[in-house]
């Protein structure tokens, strides 16, 4: 091993007299071995930055800024970031080969996390003695923490961060994919540690002695990587998970904490279908509603479980990809501040609405869902998706800013795969949109959508508009609620037993509907 060293900043943001100020400072050196990149080197020494395409250069999201030294432009450094990026020193960390010590610095993503819910009052005895709980949603994305009272059932603390395992890749499918080929005690290693850290932060003013239980919810693939489990039954017909079972263990021998505290691990339905929906869907009484109704939770799998009013649930995982989550859109960023996450466009003038109010850094995914919308009402593009002449090869500029060909195709596939699974699972209930009671919308992306423009574009049914319910982040409520005893293990149970899941690879007429889907709605002007 070479000598030489990479030098690493890290952008982080601290606080100055209640104010968000940016600082940079030196987090660590690392070897320079040449003939590796910087994205393989900075993985291998643990230290973690977004990279959704796992490295690949296809989703010019790793980048990172040459503060001293020298580190040539690639090709695909050109193809994805600007010259002026390219000229103020930003590279792609997965393209860029060092031959010689450097100072380089990584900028700290900010996600906006969903922590609110929609919830029912919560009653609890007052038996249980005095003490606190944890209620956990381990998303792909985000992780989402609340501290509550076990008497009371009040929120004393929420807490949210980025999912380090960002650095293996946006979506389950690159990350199980690195578990595969030998990298699973690291994916483990890695998302204890963010949580470890995020728990001593949410216990900041509280005895850790005093936290009575913990409670932790999440899609099944991040079940396995959390447990170290393997992935490889999770990736191919016929999808075996290892187990779907309630788990039971403890914080301590998870190295969560350093005290035994109880830990609940919420079991899932099926390979895709994991145990974040079971808890928000268990958590809505949804076959307490006298109807169909439909539970839809919006990500990169969008989840969906449709109870037909008569005792049986359907329910599938549509492959959405992650254009909800932008990290395939060419200016697609995090819920970040200065993301855009609004548009309108009047007359030719544009107005942008941005986490924060801050400058626009780029779209997140209600910001290109908005756009795209926009596009097709001010007829910039056709039903079928394609940008006019005079924006097809350099893309639509919305400040300094674009909108890609491709990023359009992006959506259309997203919404086309979401809009064709809903139909599917209709289908299988023998249920019409117009007799669906009531639609539940989970997540940090639902929460935020514009329902008129989704419904414009196609994302979902016209006759959704009036019925749905946008309910947040539905997982951390179930979550609280099975910690709390309001949803017992018995009824979990109950559920999981009378799902069917559709597998929707294998309906013969899922890629007709598919095709058929792609289209954009007609949009008026008015």
């Amino acid at each position: 091993m070479s000598e030489k060293e990479i030098h690493v900043h890290f952008s982080e943001k601290v606080n100055n007299g209640g104010k968000k100020d940016t600082a940079d400072r030196i987090q660590r050196s690392i070897p320079l071995t040449e003939g590796m990149s910087l994205y393989n080197a900075l993985q291998k020494e643990g230290i973690l930055f977004s990279a959704p395409c796992a490295g690949n250069g296809t989703c010019g999201a790793c980048k990172i800024k040459v503060l001293e030294g020298s580190l040539a432009a690639s090709l695909k450094d050109k193809q994805m970031l600007s010259e002026e990026q390219i000229k103020d020193g930003w590279r792609l960390a997965c393209q860029a080969y060092p031959t010689e010590e450097c100072r380089i610095l990584i900028p700290t993503e900010d996600f906006t996390v969903m922590t609110g819910y929609e919830a029912g009052n919560i009653e609890i005895s007052s038996s249980q003695g005095g003490g606190y709980s944890i209620a956990i949603d381990l998303g792909t994305t985000t992780l989402a923490y609340e501290l509550f009272d076990v008497n009371t059932g009040s929120t004393v603390k929420t807490v949210s961060s980025t999912n380090p395992q960002r650095i293996y890749g946006a979506d389950v499918v690159s990350r199980m994919e690195q578990s595969d080929n030998g990298r699973c005690d690291m994916l483990k290693l890695c998302i204890r540690q963010g949580m470890r850290k995020d728990i001593a932060a949410l216990l900041h003013d509280i005895e850790p002695a005093k936290i009575q239980s913990i409670g932790i919810s999440g899609n099944t693939a991040m079940v396995h990587l959390f447990m170290g489990y393997s992935c490889e039954g999770l990736g191919r017909y016929p999808f075996r998970p290892v187990t779907l079972e309630h788990m039971q263990t403890d914080a301590k021998e998870l190295n969560l904490m350093d005290q035994a505290v109880p830990v609940s691990i919420t079991g899932g339905i099926s390979a895709y279908v994991g145990g974040d929906v079971l808890a928000g869907f268990a958590a809505q009484r949804m076959r307490q509603e006298g109807g169909p109704c439909l539970y839809i939770d919006l990500g990169t799998n969008a989840e969906m479980a449709l109870a037909d009013g008569h005792g049986k649930i359907y329910v599938t995982s549509a492959p959405a990809g992650p254009a909800f989550e932008a990290a395939n859109i060419s200016c697609g960023v995090g819920s970040i501040e200065g993301a855009v996450s609004g548009i309108s466009i009047e007359n030719g003038q544009q107005t942008l609405i941005t986490i924060g109010e801050k400058e626009p850094v780029g779209f997140c995914g209600s910001g290109i869902l908005e756009a795209v919308y926009e596009l097709l009402k001010n007829g910039v593009i056709d039903e079928t998706g394609l940008l006019e002449d005079a924006y097809f090869e350099k893309g639509y500029p919305v400040g300094k800013l674009k909108i890609t060909q491709q990023d359009i195709r992006q959506i259309q596939l997203a919404k086309s795969a979401v809009f064709s699974a809903i139909q599917i699972l209709m289908k299988k209930a023998k249920v019409t949109s117009d007799r669906i009671k009531r639609v539940y919308l989970a997540g940090g992306f639902g929460f935020y959508l514009n329902i008129k423009k989704a419904v414009g574009i196609g994302l979902l049914p016209e006759n959704f508009s009036e019925k749905i319910m946008t309910i947040g982040n539905a997982s951390l409520y179930g979550t609280k609620e099975i910690l709390t005893g309001k949803i017992k293990e018995e009824e979990l149970k109950d559920i999981k037993n009378i799902f069917e899941e559709i597998y929707l690879s294998n309906e013969n007429d899922f890629q007709d509907i598919f095709m058929e889907n792609m289209n954009f709605n007609v949009v008026d002007e008015c």
